[in-house]
């Protein structure tokens, strides 16, 4: 297992001063596996989690107090995420072979909650404004959801059971 940035995070459970900087975790298993992560700004957290083999992150966080909470387990899972503003919340899990998500945030108070297990789903989920509210599951093979929420305030939830689905959501106000 590696970790990024140990005593950040012992001073951050420790409740010490230096919470003002950015943190990082990485917990990983597996051969082949990769993560690039890029943090500007003041209290971005990233916590993530790599099992199994050929799983790639893409992560760039810009701003304050941005939060990830990732994990992927089994082969070759992509995810890119790139959050620009304040605030910003991102939980997602990637459990089985060939799911891959593109997750974008820019503004104050957006979440996205992410859910994909099985075979070669894809995702793409975008939010602009503030206050927005994602969610997204993906429980078989082949499916493809898209979020798109520019505003405040919205909300979208879309599940997919089963196979060879397709979603596309819009929101504006």
């Amino acid at each position: 297992m590696k970790y990024l940035n140990p005593v950040l995070l012992i001073m951050s459970l420790l409740g010490l001063p230096a919470l003002a900087q950015d943190l990082a975790s990485l917990s990983e298993l597996g051969q082949g596996n990769e993560l690039e992560l890029v943090q500007r700004g003041e209290g971005n957290q990233a916590h993530l989690w790599q099992l199994g083999s050929d799983n790639e992150l893409q992560l760039s966080q810009s701003g304050n107090d941005n939060q990830i909470r990732l994990m992927q387990q089994g082969q070759q899972q992509q995810l890119r995420l790139d959050q620009v503003g304040d605030n910003n919340w991102v939980d997602a899990v990637q459990l089985g072979v060939g799911n891959s998500a593109e997750l974008y945030q820019a503004g104050i108070g957006n979440q996205i909650w992410l859910w994909q297990q099985g075979m070669d789903n894809q995702a793409w989920i975008s939010q602009s404004g503030y206050d927005n509210r994602a969610r997204a599951v993906q429980l078989g093979d082949r499916n493809l959801a898209s979020i798109e929420q520019n505003g405040s305030g919205l909300s979208a939830t879309v599940i997919q059971t089963g196979a060879n689905q397709q979603v596309r959501v819009v929101q504006t106000n």
